[in-house]
């Protein structure tokens, strides 16, 4: 144990892992056994290497059972999972976590990525009764981010008017925070979908203002729609090709491309179309809309 602290405090960072897993396995009755594991665990984790990470905290977990390690290993085994997409077996992991070690310093932490975990399985409802316990956390780059998918996930359920009460908590807790154009967005697609057409498109028009990022790309997108269904096809064209010329996400420049092009078919305007279509072809060819592009160009042709 000291000879592999020893060589962690040189700088000697993989030699010392190899002496905490010697020492985990060679004296599993140790009293130093969990922190060993913990040891290799953070080694797994810091290089990305999250499955044997996992293995370690679970074991560190096991020995350190009941005491302040035990309840960073199993955070930390939340997270692993969480890292490699396993959200079912991080989502257990949280809870066990919380419901060992209830009042221990990373309780609400655990909350947090609960929600998260059920979020990213679209358990909406469960996400929201999880991050209901959030509404005042004391991480505030947490708190933000809860919030916001609070109101995603009231959303994705149907509920607008719950969905905007999230979103209102959010934007207060976010003045200068990086998500605010994302939180803007989801408040104009909230009123969107109540039928408050313009103060969307308000919010829309602030979030473009706001931002240059891929909020400000779906924003523009969803101008383009508002007047694409008010038959407004000159100006849904325009609105469109600003997300095509003005951004570089291909998702929402191919989406673009096509509904402009669709546009253009509507007014008559076929060479036009045809161009838009071409140009999805070859210089969007991975994204989903580059099949249809192709099968339209045909039929136009």
């Amino acid at each position: 144990y000291n000879l592999a602290w020893a060589l962690k405090l040189s700088g000697k960072e993989q030699e010392a892992i190899k002496q905490f897993a010697k020492l985990a396995a060679d004296y599993p009755a140790s009293p130093l056994a969990g922190e060993s594991h913990y040891r290799v665990g953070e080694f797994a984790f810091q290089n990305n290497d999250y499955q044997a990470a996992a293995v370690a905290y679970h074991a560190a977990a096991e020995k350190a059972a009941g005491t302040p390690l035990g309840e960073r290993a199993s955070h930390k085994l939340g997270l692993a999972f969480f890292k490699r997409a396993e959200y079912e077996q991080a989502c257990a992991a949280f809870r066990y976590q919380m419901t060992a070690y209830p009042e221990g310093p990373l309780a609400e932490d655990a909350c947090f990525w609960a929600a998260e975990c059920l979020f990213k399985q679209e358990k909406y409802a469960d996400a929201l009764a999880e991050y209901s316990r959030l509404r005042s956390a004391s991480n505030k780059e947490h708190q933000v981010l809860a919030l916001l998918h609070a109101g995603q996930a009231a959303g994705r359920l149907g509920q607008w008017e719950k969905s905007l009460e999230w979103l209102a908590l959010a934007a207060q807790q976010s003045p200068g925070s990086p998500l605010l154009p994302e939180i803007l967005y989801e408040q104009a697609w909230a009123h969107q979908n109540l039928g408050h057409v313009e103060r969307a498109l308000a919010i829309y028009k602030d979030v473009i203002a706001k931002s240059a990022g891929e909020p400000a790309a779906r924003a523009q997108l969803m101008i383009g729609q508002i007047q694409l269904q008010a038959k407004q096809h000159d100006r849904a064209a325009e609105s469109f090709l600003k997300v095509f010329y003005g951004y570089s996400f291909p998702k929402w420049q191919a989406d673009a491309a096509m509904q402009a092009a669709r546009c253009y078919e509507i007014l008559g305007k076929k060479e036009d179309a045809k161009r838009l279509y071409q140009r999805v072809i070859d210089q969007l060819p991975q994204t989903d809309a580059a099949p249809t592009a192709r099968q339209r160009l045909a039929e136009l042709k």
